[in-house]
């Protein structure tokens, strides 16, 4: 007759790195170990990644998850696949690996920046043990999944902002007359009231002035800097300012 030992999951000893510090609009790749007492080499690995949030991606075995992209969701293995929490953030659930250290990449989103508050990635594991039977009465696929990691590893990831290039469009080869600055080929000069002879509105030449970032967290501050003025010659700005 035949014995069949039917496998049995051992526990899983989990590493992170617990802090990465990285430059917005960069990448950083996370530091994961999985490792188990049992050695013959039946055991594969799942890790899952929780707290990915909104708008970032995760590569991982050349395949990038985009949190912004349902399609990008299964790798073409079928193997591992990001699920949407429908609270803002996402997990990555990545099945049958090897013993040992895996490194997915990390994107944060466009323009994104933690300005204090880190981004904290939940990680677990567990181990699967399994065995393959061919030919006879008991011929077939042992599994057994093992407990899964408790508490999570937690991945502190600080994403430092980093300057984007400000939008700025001007208008050029305007003329304005002396003295008489209404007579001019520009816009409106509203600043022609002024008590100064020769004001001009800004605007007449500055049409749009912006931050280039696109995440609207207001971590950006903007200087303007207009220098080659003749003597006499004022700008003044939306607020009156000159």
């Amino acid at each position: 007759n035949d014995i069949i030992v039917r496998p049995v999951a051992d526990d899983v000893t989990l590493q992170v790195k617990q802090r990465e510090i990285m430059d917005e609009d960069s990448s950083k790749k996370l530091g994961i170990r999985t490792q188990s007492s049992d050695k013959d080499g039946s055991e594969t690995f799942n890790v899952k990644i929780d707290g990915i949030p909104a708008g970032s991606k995760i590569k991982f075995d050349n395949h990038t998850f985009d949190t912004t992209d349902s399609t990008t969701f299964t790798d073409t293995t079928g193997k591992h696949t990001l699920i949407d929490n429908g609270d803002g953030t996402f997990s990555l659930k990545l099945t049958g690996l090897p013993e040992g250290k895996i490194e997915p990449e990390f994107y944060p989103a466009k323009d994104m920046n933690t300005n204090g508050n880190d981004i904290e990635l939940k990680v677990t594991a567990q181990a699967v043990d399994k065995i393959t039977i061919t030919g006879g009465a008991n011929a077939g696929d042992y599994e057994n999944e093992g407990n899964i990691t408790y508490p999570p590893q937690t991945i502190h990831i600080s994403v430092l902002g980093v300057p984007d290039a400000p939008v700025l469009e001007i208008t050029d080869g305007q003329v304005w007359i002396e003295n008489n600055i209404d007579q001019h080929n520009g816009g409106i000069n509203n600043a022609s009231t002024s008590a100064k002879p020769n004001v001009v509105d800004i605007s007449n030449f500055i049409t749009e002035f912006k931050s280039g970032e696109t995440s609207n967290d207001g971590s950006e501050t903007l200087t303007l800097r207009v220098t080659g003025l003749p003597n006499g010659f004022d700008l003044v700005d939306a607020a009156g300012g000159s």
